[in-house]
């Protein structure tokens, strides 16, 4: 991933955002003879950094799984807030337009959990993780038994040992304090939620 100097993001940064933004598009590149094709599936994942690891899973029919059985290493992007910058916005009206976001992009290599013992307790942390996130007492014990058995038997967790991560922070970190300003005020003008959010990351970048 291009990352220039000042849109980089720091490690600490980096696990905060997957916890903040855990949806990950999962990319596996599969060499087939002469041909190259690739899996692409989306899953939730919980960054264990005890382990330095990520954790998820896949339902049993998904083709992606057979993919990590043969090539181990994978990608999982991360994706947050983004938004549209307007030239119109700069006090120099002769900038051009651009684009703000943030992105992080972890490679490691993925293992296979198939245990129904080891995915029940793989289940048990992520939905732990997601409920306090939003401060609900939900746990997985009020499943009934026989459902949830049904489940674990429907899925396949993975876990991804990290090879390397990298976070690209793209804020207009670059541009002058007034600048800034005028594209956070610029970006509150829309009203729209994408727009709000990246002014206030772009805020708390400008603070921080």
């Amino acid at each position: 991933m291009y990352r220039p100097k000042h849109f980089q993001m720091p490690d600490d940064e980096i696990a905060a955002f997957i916890a903040s933004y855990p949806l990950a598009t999962l990319v596996s590149i599969v060499n087939s003879y002469d041909t190259i094709d690739s899996e692409v599936n989306f899953a939730p994942l919980i960054f264990n950094a005890e382990k330095n690891i990520l954790e998820g899973h896949l339902a049993n029919n998904n083709p992606h799984l057979e993919a990590m059985k043969d090539v181990t290493l994978i990608k999982a992007i991360f994706n947050g807030v983004d938004a549209y910058i307007s030239p119109n916005w700069y006090l120099d009206k002769t900038q051009v337009p651009t684009w703000n976001f943030e992105s992080v992009v972890v490679e490691g290599h993925v293992q296979l959990i198939e245990s129904v013992q080891d995915k029940r307790a793989l289940l048990t942390r992520a939905s732990e993780f997601h409920e306090t996130s939003i401060s609900s007492d939900w746990n997985i014990s009020k499943v009934p038994m026989a459902k949830l058995d049904a489940m674990l038997n429907a899925i396949t967790g993975f876990s991804i040992s990290i090879k390397s991560w990298q976070g690209k922070s793209k804020l207009s970190q670059n541009k002058s304090t007034e600048e800034l300003n005028a594209l956070i005020n610029g970006l509150r003008s829309q009203k729209g939620s994408r727009s709000i959010s990246v002014a206030k990351k772009m805020q708390l970048k400008k603070t921080g």
